[in-house]
């Protein structure tokens, strides 16, 4: 069996018994220059104890770095949920108008939001100043206007409608 397995293959490997009853793995090699063959053999027990000393090594390796990775994957989320939390007030303000002043934020990326909320919140306040102010000026035009074209068609005297309201 052996003999025939490493004459039909010149590189091989074999699972086999030594003449004590040690189960072996052995490797072997046939040069085609020289026409002999090199075999190591090892027992079983000792490769498969090394090999599961690997596994195990490299199980508890992965599962090292996974509880690692996941520790560092609830702390980022913890710090970014945060961030996200602290722009809510500010953001809630921003939509009733009100002025927005956000925090020191721990993440870069939200501070810049929170910058950029409050940018908008002053240019909101401003718009809003000016469109305030703009409506009281039309409103005190608008009067003025009323006054004048009153003036322009009433007698001052008597109130009563004058020459120049018949012919409008």
């Amino acid at each position: 069996g052996i003999a025939m397995a490493m004459r039909a293959h010149p590189d091989g490997m074999l699972e086999t018994t030594t003449l004590e009853g040690t189960p072996v793995i052995a490797v072997y090699s046939r040069s085609t220059v020289a026409r002999w063959t090199v075999a190591v053999g090892v027992p079983e027990a000792v490769l498969l104890g090394r090999l599961r000393r690997w596994i195990i090594l490299a199980v508890a390796l992965s599962a090292g770095m996974l509880g690692l990775g996941t520790l560092m994957a609830r702390v980022v989320t913890r710090r970014i949920g945060g961030a996200m939390r602290a722009l809510t007030a500010p953001a809630d303000a921003l939509g009733r108008g009100d002025p927005v002043t956000p925090s020191e934020l721990p993440i870069s990326e939200a501070q810049q939001v929170g910058d950029a909320l409050a940018r908008a919140s002053e240019l909101l306040l401003t718009r809003t100043s000016e469109r305030d102010r703009a409506t009281l000026e039309r409103t005190v035009v608008e009067a003025q206007a009323t006054a004048l074209e009153r003036a322009a068609t009433h007698d001052s005297l008597t109130g009563l409608p004058n020459r120049a309201q018949f012919f409008n």
